[in-house]
């Protein structure tokens, strides 16, 4: 969560060698490719230029970057949308596959093998640091691990992910919330974890220890624009595939200083752990904003869109335009920042399936007319929010109320265990320590107005301190 900075990794090759024009009018795919297919690792340095790109630019190797020469230098052309390169993947359904992301002119494509190592004996409470095991055969200090959960169907664990306050809804949840940590100690069948657990941990929710190996990491994708044509959006939906960045069972790797022009979808992650997204910049032609009904006008369906997908930092970004969902969280994501960032009606997007322990800080969200607009699928019957989201200093041109359902539907946006402190309000404080936790002090005389850069901050004096 930014201990380290990102890594300027040396230029290796030149899309130029590999045939490459850069005019926007010849179609640079098949250099771009090439060049992917050869590098071993570093970066892949991309000239001032216009790109034509008609193909999926698919990295599923470590270690691999591609540099542009700054956003108003270097542009990738996208002319064609996904479901025109990569085909219909509809099934019986008349909406494309890729109207909700699930692709990106740039996939970075991974895996993360996780073969079980042992099962948890005891129960542990949340923000514990030893989990007793049955065994530690084949577990050693240093070792990254996954701990996995699954509600065996009581409902229990969906309960808990809610702050034990709401019913979950009527999924299973299987392994919904991903907790990896290093394994720093060994003591008989106990592991020492590197940090606290963010849930409760019960042998009756099937609780696992499992290995973490991802295959890609350290990939980045930084100092470019991603460009799209601009007819209207055709509704939410009902997008083929206008569709930039996508990584999937990725880790420890980043998109810096990246700007969207007429994404339908901007930056999805999947399953992906550790990750960095730094001065990021949406914006859409004027031609491109339609007006949906009953979610306005908009230029797109997703902005940045995090699916199950845990630890990963956004920070310095702006939304120049409106997304349908701008900011969205789904399917147990959980322990993911968003930080420093701007727009011009921002919407922090909750899309049902307990994403918890979320933190958003020092963010103005511009109008803030649908600052808790959220969607999802409704037969889930479950909350948007799970547990412990916390907004702080969080400042709009409208007064903002405690989180509540801005759309059709009639479940509950979240349990009543969330933290609001210092976002403009005319409402009064709420404290409660198990419940509601309003602060209603004025973000500008909120210190300090970013939580993360404090956080960060104190773990950074005490490994100066003790080491680790």
């Amino acid at each position: 969560m930014g201990e380290q900075s990102i890594p300027d990794v040396p230029v290796k090759l030149n899309v130029k060698d590999f045939g490459a024009v850069g005019d926007g009018i010849a179609d640079d795919s098949q250099a771009f490719l090439r060049a992917i297919d050869a590098i071993e690792d570093g970066a892949i340095f991309i000239p001032p230029g216009r790109y034509k790109i008609t193909q999926v630019l698919k990295i599923t190797k470590s270690n691999v970057v591609f540099r542009g020469a700054g956003t108003g230098e270097t542009v990738l052309w996208m002319p064609k949308h996904l479901e025109a390169v990569l085909g219909p993947q509809n099934g019986d359904s008349d909406t494309s596959y890729y109207s909700y992301g699930r692709a990106g002119f740039i996939t970075v494509e991974g895996s993360i093998p996780s073969s079980d190592l042992a099962d948890v004996e005891r129960e542990a409470s949340r923000g514990d640091t030893s989990l007793v095991l049955e065994s530690t055969a084949g577990i050693k200090p240093g070792q990254m691990v996954l701990l996995y959960q699954t509600d065996l169907g009581d409902g229990s664990y969906l309960k808990h992910l809610h702050g034990d306050q709401l019913e979950g809804g009527n999924y299973s949840g299987p392994n919904l919330i991903r907790f990896a940590s290093r394994v720093e100690e060994i003591q008989g069948n106990t592991i020492l974890l590197e940090r606290p657990l963010r849930t409760d941990v019960r042998p009756e929710w099937g609780a696992e220890i499992r290995e973490f190996n991802p295959t890609v990491s350290e990939v980045g994708i930084e100092s470019l624009t991603m460009e799209f044509p601009d007819p209207p959006y055709p509704g939410h939906h009902d997008s083929l595939g206008h569709n930039a960045v996508y990584f999937e069972y990725v880790t420890d790797s980043w998109v810096r200083d990246v700007k969207f022009i007429n994404a339908d979808n901007g930056i999805q992650l999947r399953y992906s752990h550790f990750s960095t997204v730094e001065g990021v910049y949406f914006e859409s032609d004027k031609g491109r904003e339609a007006d949906i009904g009953w979610a306005g006008l908009v230029n797109g369906h997703h902005g940045v869109d995090i699916s199950r997908s845990d630890d990963n930092l956004f920070t310095d970004f702006e939304f120049a335009n409106r997304f349908v969902h701008d900011i969205g969280l789904f399917a147990g994501s959980s322990g993911n920042v968003f930080s420093n960032g701007k727009g011009v009606d921002i919407n922090f997007d909750h899309h049902r399936k307990a994403p918890i322990e979320n933190l958003f800080t020092n963010i103005d969200l511009g109008t803030g007319a649908r600052p808790w607009y959220s969607g999802g699928n409704s037969t889930y019957q479950a909350p948007h929010s799970g547990a412990r989201e916390t907004f702080w200093n969080i400042r709009a041109q409208t007064p903002l109320g405690w989180p509540q359902q801005q759309t059709w539907d009639d479940e509950p946006w979240g349990p009543d265990q969330l933290n609001l402190v210092g976002i403009t309000t005319t409402d009064g404080p709420i404290f409660s320590t198990d419940g509601k936790w309003f602060e209603t002090i004025a973000p500008q005389e909120l210190f300090p107005p970013n939580l993360h850069l404090a956080q960060l901050a104190k773990r950074l004096r005490k490994q100066a301190t003790t080491g680790k």
